[in-house]
C-alpha cells in the first residue's frame, strides 16, 4: 500500500495554511489597526478551557448516562445536542472573555473582537487541521518508505488491527479529501470571527440579543454540518452547504452590525 504523492503534498499544504491563517490575520490586525496581541491569546486559551476541557467534561458526563444513550441513538437529537453544547461553551466562553478579561472594552473597536476571534478560531485550526495533517503526514511517509512495518511489528493484536484499518483508510482516501479539510477549516475560522463580532457587540453595547444570535448561529451551523453528513453523505456537497451557510453568516453579521474599525486604542 502507498499514499498518493498528491495527498502528501496537500497534507503539507494543510499544515502551512493552518499555521498561516491565525498568524497572518493577527499580524494584519496588529499592524493595520493596532489591535493588542494579548486579546489573541485570551481567545486562544478561552477556546482551550471552555471547548477542549469544560465541554469535553460535560460530554463525558452526559453521553455516558441513560440520556446520553438516547441522544447517541438518534442522529437528529445527537446533531442538536452537539450544536447546543458547542454553542453553549464557546459562546459562553466568548462572553466571559469579553465581559471580564478584555480591558477597556467600551473604548475598543471591532479589531479587538477580530483579534480575539483569530485566537479562538486559530487554536481550533491548529488542533483539528494542523494536528491531523501532521499525524497523517507522518504515517504516510512511514508507509511509503516502508518503516511502518517496524512500528506495526511491536504492537499487540488489538492495536495492530486498529492501526491496520487506519492505514488502509488513509491509503484509500482520495487526494481531494484533504482540500475539503482545508476549506472546512477556513469556513470554521471565518465563522469564529463572525461570532466574536456578535458577542463583542453584545457585551460592549449591552445588547444581549447579539449573544443569542451568535448562539443560534453556532448551534445551527454545527447541527446542520452533522445532519448533512448523515443525510447527504457526499462530502463535497456537505462542505458546499457549510460554505454557503458561513457566507450567509458573514452577510447577516455585517448587516446586523456594520464593522467599526476606527477607535482602537494606540499602544
Amino acid at each position: 500500500m502507498q499514499v498518493a504523492s498528491s495527498s502528501i503534498v496537500l497534507m503539507v499544504m494543510g499544515i502551512i495554511v493552518g499555521l498561516l491563517i491565525p498568524i497572518v490575520v493577527s499580524i494584519y490586525l496588529k499592524r493595520k489597526y493596532q489591535a493588542k496581541f494579548y486579546t489573541f491569546f485570551i481567545g486562544f486559551f478561552t477556546f482551550l478551557i471552555f471547548a477542549f476541557v469544560l465541554e469535553r467534561l460535560m460530554h463525558s458526563f452526559i453521553l455516558t448516562s441513560a440520556v446520553g444513550n438516547f441522544i447517541v441513538s438518534n442522529m437528529f437529537f445527537y446533531a442538536l445536542y452537539g450544536g447546543f453544547m458547542a454553542a453553549l461553551f464557546e459562546e459562553g466562553g466568548r462572553f466571559v472573555a469579553f465581559k471580564f478579561l478584555i480591558k477597556d472594552i467600551d473604548e475598543q473597536d471591532d479589531s479587538t473582537a477580530l483579534m480575539y476571534g483569530a485566537g479562538h478560531g486559530g487554536i481550533e485550526v491548529l488542533l483539528i487541521l494542523v494536528a491531523s495533517m501532521i499525524s497523517n503526514l507522518m504515517i504516510s511517509l512511514s508507509i511509503n518508505n516502508g518503516t511502518i512495518n517496524d512500528i506495526l511489528s511491536s504492537m499487540d493484536e488489538t492495536t495492530l488491527g486498529q492501526y491496520t484499518q487506519a492505514i488502509t483508510a488513509l491509503c484509500a482516501t482520495p487526494s481531494w479529501y484533504f482540500i475539503l479539510s482545508i476549506v472546512e477549516r477556513i469556513s470554521a475560522f471565518t465563522a469564529q470571527l463572525c461570532m466574536s463580532l456578535l458577542v463583542f457587540k453584545a457585551v460592549k453595547d449591552k445588547q444581549y440579543i447579539y449573544l443569542l444570535i451568535s448562539f443560534l448561529f453556532h448551534l445551527l451551523l454545527d447541527a446542520v454540518a452533522v445532519l448533512a453528513q448523515y443525510i447527504i453523505g457526499n462530502l463535497i456537497v456537505v462542505e458546499l452547504v457549510i460554505l454557503i451557510m458561513v457566507i450567509l453568516m458573514v452577510y447577516l453579521t455585517l448587516k446586523l452590525r456594520p464593522l467599526d474599525l476606527n477607535k482602537t486604542i494606540k499602544q
